[in-house]
């Protein structure tokens, strides 16, 4: 019975040791096995890290060498589109230059001569006109030698005729009628029928447009007839009709006699005082409106007799009128 307990114990012990080793086997290539997959896995992520960081400094090289060339393309552009730029300014101004110098040259050239030609159209024009001077002179003198023979004159007084008598300077009377004394010659009527009849439409024309701003300005201050303009204008049919203006005009006080202000308040009073307007005390109100007007008229509208009866007033103090 104990060498059977023995036996199986040894056998149960055996089976145990045995799945003990074979365990520890297993967790140890278990062990080894991680290990090594740990050393792989770091060794691939140690290799993809200096694939990475050569990757990276390639394409840092390849990326700034393209950039570095793409600045040096630009700016090598730039510089020869500047020097261009500064070449062809430089050409322009040098053609441009050289095209004022040639312009001016012919210009001088032009003027001088047109210059010449016209002192040399001078000196002709000015030798001719000293040859005509001394002809007039020369014959000047011999017509003093020599006078004109008289004309009309009795024959008494021809010898006396030929003595030099015209008045000297002329008289303007004399040339204002048109005459000229020749002294013992006679006289000699002078007639300027164009320029009289241009002298006296000149005159005509400035008398007219004299009466015509005349007769506009004495329309202008002409006085309204305001019963009939009332009685005209108003709507509806009435048989009596009251009406008051009040005129706000500026203050007499503040402007000048001549004023556009002073002006235009004294054209309103006139115009709205009437013909046959009559006017009571004047006596300044409140505010300082005073009555201008009183008008009284019967006016026709059509077939009906309106009685109007209109007060004119004015202020100068527009204030106190809003209030």
């Amino acid at each position: 019975m104990e060498e059977l307990l023995t036996a199986a114990t040894t056998g149960i012990l055996r089976h145990i040791a045995a799945e003990e080793v074979s365990k520890e086997r297993e967790r140890k290539e278990e062990e080894r096995r991680q290990a090594e997959e740990e050393r792989l896995k770091q060794e691939r992520e140690l290799v993809l890290t200096q694939l990475s960081q050569g990757l990276a400094t390639e394409l840092t090289e390849l990326v700034v060498t393209e950039c570095v060339r793409e600045t040096c393309s630009q700016e090598l552009k730039s510089a020869v589109e500047t020097d261009q730029r500064v070449r062809m300014a430089r050409c322009c101004e040098d053609v441009c230059a050289h095209l004022v110098d040639l312009f001016l040259g012919e210009e001088i050239f032009q003027t001088a001569k047109e210059t010449l030609q016209e002192l040399q159209c001078f000196c002709k024009y000015l030798q001719r006109w000293r040859e005509a001077v001394a002809a007039r002179k020369k014959l000047r003198r011999q017509m003093r030698a020599f006078p004109a023979a008289p004309c009309c004159v009795d024959m008494n007084d021809r010898l006396r005729a030929l003595v030099p008598s015209a008045e000297c300077p002329i008289a303007e009377e004399n040339l204002a009628k048109g005459l000229l004394d020749l002294g013992h010659a006679g006289t000699v009527g002078i007639s300027c029928t164009r320029l009289r009849w241009l002298r006296n439409k000149t005159a005509h024309q400035m008398k007219v447009q004299h009466f015509y701003k005349q007769l506009l300005s004495d329309a202008v201050w002409v006085p309204l007839d305001l019963p009939s303009l009332v009685a005209k204008h108003l709507p509806g049919r009435r048989e009596r009709v009251f009406w008051k203006l009040v005129l706000v005009l500026p203050d007499g006080e503040e402007q000048s006699p001549g004023s556009p202000g002073r002006i235009l308040a004294n054209w309103l009073q006139v115009k709205f005082m009437g013909g046959d307007g009559s006017v009571g005390d004047m006596s300044s109100e409140a505010g300082g409106i005073q009555t201008l007007a009183l008008f009284h008229a019967l006016s026709s509208k059509g077939d009906q007799t309106v009685a109007v009866n209109v007060c004119i007033k004015v202020g100068e103090n527009p204030v106190y009128l809003l209030l």
